[in-house]
């Protein structure tokens, strides 16, 4: 699946599902020569009606929780024995995934999921089954 020289995207929320996705590369996927990036899109919330002061309150508070989220987990790839980089991007998470993807010639997107349930997703959305049907690169969603 994932050979030798061949860049693994694995999308982490910090998730129980996205820690299973990269345990599951870990002890099932990955290959000699891979080349391993975990990427973390935190997810935005409108702010359209929020004042300059708040919003830019709110985005230092997401910034120092994306710096936690890149420092736990390059911590959890070096528990696991993996090598890789930790990226964090902004916007729509199942579009910057997809975006990521291309962008960098990912051979793969390994992912968890939530197990929502169809109305569920349908209602709400679902990162998993938006990168499922709009990437142009393989996808594994693992379930746990």
């Amino acid at each position: 699946m994932a050979g030798t020289g061949k860049l693994v995207l694995i999308s982490v929320d910090g998730s129980k599902h996205a820690d299973y996705a990269l345990e599951f590369y870990a002890k099932q996927i990955k290959a000699p020569g891979d080349k391993l990036t975990l990427l973390h899109i935190p997810q935005l919330y409108s702010m359209k009606d929020a004042s300059p002061g708040i919003m830019q309150d709110l985005m230092q508070k997401m910034k120092a929780g994306a710096d936690e989220m890149k420092a736990r987990y390059v911590a959890k790839m070096a528990e696991l024995g993996l090598q890789g980089d930790v990226q964090i991007g902004f916007g729509d998470p199942g579009e910057q995934i997809c975006a990521f993807a291309a962008k960098t010639h990912a051979a793969i997107i390994i992912m968890g999921t939530r197990g929502l349930g169809a109305i569920r997703r349908t209602i709400m959305g679902s990162v998993s089954d938006y990168v499922l049907h709009h990437s142009h690169v393989p996808v594994l969603i693992c379930h746990n």
